[in-house]
């Protein structure tokens, strides 16, 4: 099933919907070239018929589950971590990967601390998957939020660009804290634009998901192309939401065999396109986390000795 009717599937909008937004199909040129990975693809924003002149791929994470926490890291993270890798390859240029740490001590500040942490780890793990796939991919750590850019009007339902729901496509309208909450969206549109504190261009070719378009469509303004990417589905059909909102999306370090065959389209891919398995990729990771928290814990025994 392709990018598009996986898409479908799930609810998220419909090609109407998509073309309001400026979302089209792929062209001759774009869909040849990217045939081999139609499974992941919707669909284009601004794309520029020279493909040779990306020089940079970029997708952004989720980690708001994680609360900070490195064994507590979802699966959707590794997934979407590993959509760049692909796309990096695929193009064969530098990956980067966005990391929304300042946006995440935003809307937690009583997390700061351990977003701030779990940021620095992250870097260190994807710079290893960086090495061990020999293929060039960084990290954009946010700083500091960005806001006072957009008009305010447009950030309202960010994250449900599609829903038919009024109370979700006017959220945070009325909540306690709304002006909080749009400065925090304002800000993760935002990261789209400016990249390590330089603004995009048409060289850098975002891979997000469906379920961002809104985000990112608003945050780039035309400055940087946009390859539309299919929302990772939840594992199990009959939930019929998107993985980062299952029950599904569970931590890594929980992941059993029989979850990761119901990924087995995408280890297909990744074989192909990577050389790896995903079981051989997920155990890499896991050891990862486990060293992590060995680290964490001869650290903590260390402060206390010292008190």
């Amino acid at each position: 099933m392709d990018g598009r009717n996986k898409a479908l599937k799930l609810g998220e909008g419909n090609p109407y919907l998509w073309e309001k937004m400026g979302i089209t199909s792929l062209d001759k040129e774009w869909s040849s070239s990217l045939d081999d990975l139609s499974e992941l693809i919707v669909g284009g924003y601004n794309l520029n018929q020279n493909q040779n002149k990306i020089r940079c791929v970029v997708g952004g994470v989720c980690i708001y589950k994680s609360q900070g926490k490195i064994e507590k890291l979802p699966l959707s993270f590794l997934l979407e971590t590993l959509n760049v890798f692909i796309f990096s390859s695929k193009f064969g240029v530098t990956g980067k990967i966005l990391l929304p740490i300042a946006e995440e001590c935003h809307n937690y500040p009583f997390l700061n601390v351990e977003f701030k942490n779990i940021g620095i780890q992250l870097a260190s793990l994807i710079s290893e998957l960086s090495n061990l796939l020999n293929i060039k991919v960084e990290t954009s750590l946010s700083k500091k939020i960005r806001y006072g850019f957009l008009p305010i009007e447009k950030l309202y339902g960010l994250f449900n660009p599609f829903t038919l729901d009024p109370l979700k496509s006017a959220y945070p309208l009325g909540e306690i804290n709304e002006e909080d909450l749009l400065k925090g969206y304002e800000s993760y549109a935002l990261r789209y634009r400016y990249l390590d504190n330089s603004e995009i261009d048409n060289s850098y070719l975002i891979i997000d998901g469906l379920h961002l378009s809104k985000s990112v469509i608003i945050g780039m303004e035309e400055r940087g192309q946009y390859l539309v990417t299919s929302p990772f589905p939840s594992l199990f059909g009959y939930e019929h939401c998107l993985l980062v909102d299952s029950p599904s999306n569970v931590p890594i370090l929980d992941l059993t065999t029989e979850t990761i065959l119901r990924l087995e389209y995408f280890n297909k891919i990744l074989k192909e396109k990577l050389m790896i398995d995903l079981n051989d990729l997920i155990t890499y990771v896991q050891n990862f986390i486990k060293n992590q928290l060995v680290e964490r814990k001869d650290k903590m025994s260390e402060e206390d000795e010292i008190s």
